[in-house]
């Protein structure tokens, strides 16, 4: 984007390594949308990255080493002190070293004579153009890429209200234009603006629509740097909530898990005192009065009868020698 900014050009091809971001389908859109090829380097072997290396390779010897707090140092971790460690040492910032890398990569490096080209690369950059031609019909506006090249929120879609706008990351986003009972309970797709956090693009009726954030009366004040940093916050908060949500569904899951493993000791120890209380039991003796009638009583000492006995009681027509009568 930055690219098409200063040149009104999109690259031909994009070459890009194994990270994750470059798998998401913003990424994927993007080229589409400008009509770059991609180029994933392998990781086995890793190809097509000589320049881009080359140029990392050169702005660190000629820029970032020469600043407080590289960390060219830690390559001899050894001879490292409390004093000397670049953690201590740094005192720039994030804007100070993207203000930093422009000059030099635009105003300086830009219109060096190169050692290889004998000339300057915008030199050379000007020169291509005017053998090869301008060609306006290749021409990318930052206009035009507007909000199609933009991330999309988490979600990919948000809910609209006609009264109170979209809400995406603890802010509120309205547009007069979409204030109409029309539109009211539309999921819609959203695209967050990745230079200023106060716009958003909803894309409604085929139409993609900017909404502005709504502001309170503690941010009637504010200035850009401000929105920034409390953008910055909202998306640290937000991923906070997310860690503690997370943290309460494993410990919910630990309480479930607990109460499982009680429950199946108390059933284990049921089964034991029943096991073991089962030989305490009473048997029941049967025993014969003396008109052959079969009488029972419990409490007894649970011995088996002698053989003679046994043959004494079906010789008489006891309980067990029923069958046979």
């Amino acid at each position: 984007m930055d690219m098409t900014r200063r040149f009104e050009r999109a690259p031909e091809f994009v070459v890009f390594d194994g990270g994750s971001e470059f798998g998401a389908a913003d990424f994927k859109w993007m080229l589409r949308f400008l009509r770059s090829g991609e180029k994933p380097r392998k990781t086995s072997a890793c190809r097509e990255g000589d320049v881009i290396e080359r140029l990392f390779g050169m702005s660190q010897a000629a820029f970032i080493h020469n600043l407080y707090g590289n960390t060219k140092l830690r390559r001899n971790p050894r001879s490292l002190t409390k004093k000397s460690d670049p953690t201590v040492l740094a005192r720039h910032t994030l804007e100070e070293l993207y203000d930093g890398l422009e000059e030099f990569f635009f105003d300086i490096y830009d219109k060096r004579r190169h050692g290889t080209l004998c000339m300057s690369p915008r030199q050379k950059f000007e020169t291509g153009l005017d053998r090869a031609g301008r060609r306006p019909g290749r021409k990318r506006y930052l206009k035009d890429c507007i909000p199609f090249a933009f991330p999309t929120v988490r979600g990919n879609t948000r809910r609209l209200d006609c009264q109170r706008g979209i809400r995406t990351d603890y802010s509120q986003f309205r547009n007069p234009r979409l204030e109409s009972p029309l539109y009211h309970g539309l999921s819609v797709q959203v695209k967050n603006h990745p230079i200023d956090p106060n716009i958003i693009y909803a894309h409604v009726k085929s139409e993609w629509y900017p909404m502005l954030r709504v502001k309170t009366d503690a941010d009637a004040s504010s200035t850009e740097s401000i929105s920034l940093a409390e953008a910055e916050e909202n998306f640290i908060l937000h991923s906070r909530v997310l860690e503690s949500q997370y943290e309460a569904n494993m410990a919910v899951s630990g309480i479930v898990e607990s109460m499982d493993r009680k429950w199946t000791e108390r059933v284990a120890a049921n089964q034991r005192e029943q096991e073991n209380s089962d030989p305490d039991e009473g048997t029941e003796d049967i025993k014969l009065d003396d008109d052959g009638t079969q009488s029972k009583s419990s409490g007894g000492t649970g011995e088996e009868p002698s053989l003679a006995e046994q043959m004494r009681l079906l010789k008489a027509g006891g309980y067990h020698a029923k069958r046979y009568q």
